[in-house]
């Protein structure tokens, strides 16, 4: 007599029913993998180890080779914006010699007009030595108002950069993570 699961009262049925219910079921799947010839029962223990060894790449090694992807794609991007710095460094050039430079602004102070004149905010300025000011600049700024401050800090005041860290948000995009300003003392 065929047991449809699908037909019974599942509150009507008891503990004894359920266990026979599987224990036909294990009888009839017994009997039927008698009946399955042997290039049937390779096929499915073929089938069965490629599903465990499927089971296997998604669980374990599809998760390190995602992040070993994910490692190199944070590579690249830190190389392009390395080689972006890299490119654009040559636009800072040294203050000219011939020109008039302001050495009797304080640093501070000519740090403050080059920042304003290049429309930079928020920056936040800490001492360093006498002639030496750190910069940190807290929100992303286009590349070239960095570059405009530098070179009016240059060729106006002196001031040069003794240290500067950048890290490339987006194209065109810089975030100062920290620059050493410093005006060097002139022989006159």
């Amino acid at each position: 007599m065929a047991f449809d699961i699908r037909k019974v009262d599942l509150k009507k049925i008891t503990l004894k029913d359920l266990v026979s219910l599987i224990q036909n079921k294990l009888h009839a799947l017994q009997n039927r993998s008698q009946q399955v010839s042997k290039k049937e029962k390779i096929l499915i223990y073929t089938c069965a180890a490629l599903a465990v060894l499927l089971i296997i790449f998604y669980a374990f090694i599809k998760p390190k080779v995602d992040e070993y992807q994910s490692y190199e794609a944070g590579l690249a991007r830190a190389k392009s914006g390395y080689n972006f710095i890299l490119q654009n460094a040559s636009k800072v050039t040294a203050a000219s010699t011939t020109q008039h430079v302001d050495t009797t602004t304080t640093v501070e102070d000519a740090i403050n007009r080059a920042l304003q004149d290049a429309g930079i905010k928020d920056a936040v300025l800490r001492p360093g030595s006498e002639n030496a000011m750190y910069v940190e600049i807290e929100e992303a700024q286009l590349y070239s108002r960095v570059n405009q401050m530098i070179k009016i800090l240059e060729t106006n005041y002196g001031v040069t950069v003794d240290e500067l860290t950048l890290d490339k948000i987006g194209e065109g995009l810089v975030y100062i993570a920290n620059m050493k300003l410093i005006r060097l003392e002139t022989e006159e």
